[in-house]
């Protein structure tokens, strides 16, 4: 009996737009190589990761694994807590 093994995508586009998908994993493979077998055109400065974990594009991946490509951050943590003081003091 054949036991395949792959892992899943996940690219997030946008705030409310992300694409998923399952690759067999038929070879050892990279970040790199799962996204280029399923032909989406991700820019390569975006961040990737592998269970919510920040990895480069050569990072092998193994089966089972959530490989995840980030969107940018529009605002660092730091901004966004200085936002929220400032409305807070504007009422």
């Amino acid at each position: 009996m054949l036991k395949l093994h792959y892992c899943e995508v996940i690219y997030f586009e946008g705030p409310d737009q992300y694409h998923w998908a399952s690759v067999v994993l038929d070879q050892v493979m990279t970040i790199r190589d799962v996204i280029q077998r399923l032909g989406w055109q991700i820019p390569q400065d975006r961040a990737v990761g592998i269970h919510s974990n920040l990895k480069h594009w050569d990072t092998t991946v193994q089966h089972l694994d959530r490989v995840e490509v980030y969107q940018p951050l529009r605002m660092t943590p730091n901004e966004i807590r200085l936002k929220r003081a400032q409305q807070k003091t504007n009422g």
